[in-house]
């Protein structure tokens, strides 16, 4: 998660407004917000233990739909705009997909690679 707003905050420096436009960096913050979203969510919301787990699970559906959602975005400011737009030269818009390829592996990662136990059990 870090190295993906790493590599963002380089490309921002090293590039101007006209090599990086200030509203891709939109794309990033939106995917860091379902990467919170999905990870606060205690794990019985999957599981049915909840009072009311279709709200539950409305909230992972939404979080997962706006990180892929972001990486759609990425991949689409990369190609259209980048590739085989006008826009030179490339890295920023490497860097805009990168960023969100780390953000969306991160908030998997962080939500189903770990474990729920209590501490000191």
């Amino acid at each position: 998660f870090a190295s993906a707003w790493w590599i963002i905050i380089d490309a921002a420096i090293c590039y101007g407004a006209e090599s990086l436009p200030h509203p891709t960096h939109a794309i990033g913050s939106v995917a860091t917000v379902g990467f919170i979203f999905l990870n606060v969510l205690p794990y019985n919301v999957l599981s049915g233990e909840m009072e009311n787990p279709v709200v539950g699970k409305v909230c992972v559906f939404f979080s997962i739909l706006i990180n892929f959602a972001t990486f759609i975005a990425a991949t689409w400011v990369l190609f259209a705009s980048y590739v085989s737009g006008h826009i030179k030269p490339v890295y920023p818009g490497v860097a805009i997909f990168l960023q969100n390829l780390l953000i969306l592996s991160a908030t998997f990662l962080f939500r189903f690679g770990r474990s729920e136990e209590p501490f000191g059990l």
